[in-house]
């Protein structure tokens, strides 16, 4: 139960600042990505699949090179800016929409 709420209040402190954002003056440029669990893990068979606004694609692991990457990629898209991204690994098929 202690973690679990740990885990609560972390999140909120994470969407507070998601929020500050959001609501800066003046506004500025971001790309809020939401990983799965990251850790030094290897990619095998899976792609890399987004979600707009935090969507909900089932939690997954993903390595840290995968979200560097998406960062560094996501300053060539304008249409990254002010936006919030979700990232996940899914199965081959499960990425494309």
């Amino acid at each position: 139960v202690l973690i679990n709420m740990l885990g609560s209040m972390a999140k909120a402190w994470n969407y507070e600042g998601e929020e500050l954002l959001r609501q800066a003056d003046p506004p500025v440029d971001y790309t809020i990505i939401r990983p799965g669990v990251m850790g030094p893990y290897e990619q095998k068979e899976n792609v890399f699949a987004l979600a707009d606004n935090g969507g909900n694609l089932k939690v997954s692991p993903v390595p840290h090179a995968d979200i560097a990457s998406l960062c560094i990629a996501s300053l060539q898209y304008p249409n990254a800016a002010r936006a919030t991204l979700t990232a996940m690994h899914v199965p081959p098929g499960e990425g494309a929409a």
